[in-house]
Formats: C-alpha cells, structure tokens, sequence
C-alpha cells in the first residue's frame, strides 16, 4: 500500500499552493511526515509502557487522511500495569466519525533489534501495527495484524513496498544486509533495503472503506482495544555510542526472569520449588546488549544463561550492566523439596501462552493466542508442578462467555481445572480470571493441555498458584 507516500507529496503540493495564493496555512490536519525528529537513538532503550514518558514517546492527534477511517486521538491512549492501551471508538475527531490511536518515537533509530508484546484482538477492517517509519525519503518495516487474516510483514524502500508476506511474530531485527521478522529473514543491502534512521511506532485504526481487499469490510460493534507491553531496543553489535546528542544520564534496564526445570518449558518468573537434583536453568532477558555475570546457588561466570542441580535451597544473583554501564540485580530463589525447613508449598510460577510446546487451531504472537475455539488447544511438555497447586489462572480478553479446560498428558487426560470465563468487552481488554485445584492431583512433572470447551477468547499468560 503506497498510500504514505500519496499523503506526504500531497501534503506538499497544498502547501505550496497556500503559498502561492498568500493563504495562511491556519488548521491543516499534519500527516504522519510532519513531526520534526530531535535525534538519533545508537544506545539500548527499554519501556514497560505502563506509563507515559513524554521524554521518549508523543501521542499523535491529528487527520492521517485516506485509507484511514479514524483520525489519531491522544485520549485513547491509556496506561496501566498491564501496558498501555490504545482503543478504536466511535469517538468522533478532525472530522472522522471514529477515533484510533498512534504512538510515536520523539527520536529516531539506526539498526538494532526491536521488540514488543502485543495483545490483540480480530475484527474485519482493522489494522493494530509496530513499525519502523521515515518520511523523506521513505523508508518502513511493518508488523501488522490485519483483519482477520492475521499477521503480515513488509518493508518499503525510498517509497517501494510490494513484499508482503504473512507470518508471526513482533520483533524486527533490522541490519544493512537483511531484516529478520515474521519468522522470516529477508537479505538485501543498504541499496535494497530501509537504510534511513527510523521513528517507532504503534497504533490501531480502521479503514475508510477503500481497501476493502486488503483488509475486509469495516463496520463498527463496540470498542476495540490493543495492549503493548515491554519495548525495546537493542543496537546491533550490542549497544554502540553515544545515542545522538543525548544527555549523560543511563537508565538501568530491566530484568525479565526466565526459568527452566528439566527442560521443560520456559517459565517467567524467579521462584519455583523442586526435586532435590533436579535440573534448574536460568535465562534471564534482556538477551542482548549488554553484559551478565552470576554468584550463589551454584552460578558464576558472564553466561545470561545458567544450569543447576541443587540439592538444597538457595539463591542465585544476576546481575545485568546494559551498553550506557547501569546495573540491575535479581534473586532467583530455588526451594528444594524437604530441604530449609521442610519447604512443601510449591512457589507460584507463570507460563506465557506464546510459548507453548505445541498447539492445535489457534493463531500465535508475541504476546498471546488468538482464535482459541472449542477444540483448540496449547501444550507445554515437561511442567513440574511439584508438591501441587491449588489454583489456575490465565490472563484474557474476549467479547464472549466460555470456558477452557486444564488436563494433565493428553487433550483428554485427567482434568485438574476447568476455568469458567467472562466477556471482558473486547479481544483486547484482558482480565484475570481462575479456578481451584486439587493439589493432591495438580502435581509431579506433566504435560499440561489448556483446551477450549467453550466459547472463544484470546490468551496472555498463565499461572499456577498456592492460595
């Protein structure tokens, strides 16, 4: 679609005509070209997005013109714990009968690797996009979720587009020679592909009816919301210089704790209890960019990942310096059955939907999973449940009632939970909702299924807790 390009050489043309008839050019709608750019990003950035930070970020408000059918309004961007939230209403603005929402970089960025969480959710005629954009000339990477159709990928050259292509994933990893994204790496060079320093950018819209092919046919049934969580950037080579003229402060980075016992799946939290001798391996995030080293429980060294087999309780310390030189610190504290105490009570822990083992009938991002209909379900191999639980709960959002079921080795192996689940008002607004355990039952090292019964809803994160 070149319709970026349409906007901005139109743009310029009805200045000059303004011009040349002595017109003032007093309220004029700007395109997304407009902004003026302060500098050039070379250093590792990070945001949780759970609140505004004008210092980085501004809220678009403004008429984008055709194929959009919204115009940007800065009230529909919110912040919360959970990320930030932009909504597509019928909020009428700058002469559009709907409002969507766009956020955007002060500054821009050179290559480096770009990643987002994303919950979405899926509705004919929409788009909910993280790209890469310039203007003069202009240069883009696009990570879209469009329609109903799901994800798509493509990038534009001195205003060339025209390499679509469908896949999964929200990160860009971007270089002079290749951009890997999609689950897809496209090779090329700084002649082939985007070469120019580029904005970040986020934002859900609707058409106004003149891409129907593209994106299906658009009609309004309530508000529509997306989350974005957990930004950042990360320059190739690991963090380069000195970020473009900005100040000498250096904001520390933050951990994301990542944990695997048996080679089971990933877990992202810092706590889990086990079997003396079991396997235990570490592997915090970020996962580039800067530099890690490890004391206690049996770690050491400058490895970001790290493997165990502890026999008796303890604490593992890591310890992060990102590329401006701020450190952070995290404990992972290891509870070993029988040990310090007589320990017993399995510690929390969370499993991401996203990266489950295996799956049947649903659609995956970075973030979640969507199109989860009765029958549909996710895996994950090798979950020690250790001494048991007592309670389940996932993160969703959906605009029905339904339930899912949690089994143990197979879709119709021994069911531990069911979770009775609620309309939130919308795929992208997502709750917490649970159900009890037997934790007699809910224990020892499984495959865990979460399967669709009922109804249909899209699915963040899962946890298993003692309450």
């Amino acid at each position: 679609m070149n319709w970026r390009k349409n906007l901005y050489v139109g743009f310029i043309s009805f200045v000059v005509l303004l011009f040349l008839f002595g017109c003032s050019l007093t309220e004029f709608e700007s395109s997304e070209e407009s902004q003026v750019v302060t500098k050039t990003i070379s250093s590792a950035k990070s945001d949780s997005l759970t609140s505004f930070n004008s210092g980085m970020w501004n809220k678009a408000d403004w008429n984008n013109g055709s194929p959009f059918g919204c115009a940007w309004n800065p009230n529909n961007i919110s912040f919360s714990g959970s990320g930030m939230k932009i909504t597509l209403n019928n909020t009428s603005r700058h002469g559009r009968a709907y409002s969507g929402g766009e956020y955007r970089s002060n500054d821009t960025f050179t290559y480096g690797t770009f990643n987002i969480s994303m919950s979405t959710f899926t509705k004919s005629g929409t788009v909910q996009a993280f790209f890469l954009y310039t203007g003069n000339p202009w240069d883009e990477i696009d990570v879209e979720k469009i329609g109903t159709k799901g994800w798509q990928y493509n990038y534009y050259k001195s205003g060339q587009g025209g390499h679509e292509f469908m896949g999964g994933g929200t990160s860009i990893e971007w270089a002079s020679n290749y951009i890997k994204y999609g689950g897809r790496t496209v090779n090329g060079s700084s002649s082939s592909l985007p070469s120019h320093p580029m904005q970040v950018m986020m934002n859900v819209w609707n058409h106004d009816g003149s891409v129907n092919d593209w994106l299906g046919n658009w009609s309004y049934s309530g508000a529509l919301s997306t989350t974005y969580r957990n930004f950042s950037y990360t320059p190739l080579g690991g963090g380069g210089g000195g970020g473009g003229g900005g100040g000498g402060s250096c904001t520390a980075s933050t951990i994301t704790p990542y944990l695997q016992v048996n080679n089971g799946s990933w877990q992202r939290t810092s706590n889990v209890t086990v079997d003396s001798g079991a396997k235990v391996k570490f592997g915090p995030q970020p996962s580039s960019g800067g530099s890690w080293s490890w004391s206690g429980g049996g770690t050491s060294g400058s490895s970001r990942e790290q493997t165990i087999y502890p026999s008796s309780s303890c604490t593992a310390k890591a310890t992060y310096t990102n590329s401006c030189g701020a450190q952070t610190t995290m404990n992972f504290n290891i509870t070993v059955n029988g040990s310090g105490g007589g320990g017993g009570t399995a510690g929390n822990f969370t499993l991401n939907s996203w990266q489950c083992s295996s799956s049947s009938g649903v659609t995956i991002w970075t973030g979640g999973v969507g199109s989860f209909d009765p029958g549909d379900w996710i895996r994950f191999n090798n979950v020690n449940l250790s001494t048991g639980y007592n309670n389940f709960s996932i993160e969703y959002g959906t605009t029905l009632n339904g339930s899912m079921e949690v089994r143990l080795d197979s879709t119709n192996g021994t069911r531990i939970g069911t979770v009775n689940y609620s309309s939130t008002g919308g795929w992208g607004n997502y709750n917490w909702t649970g159900c009890g355990m037997d934790p007699n039952v809910a224990k020892g090292t499984h495959t865990i299924y979460i399967k669709s019964t009922n109804g249909a809803a899209n699915l963040a994160r899962i946890t298993f807790n003692n309450n």
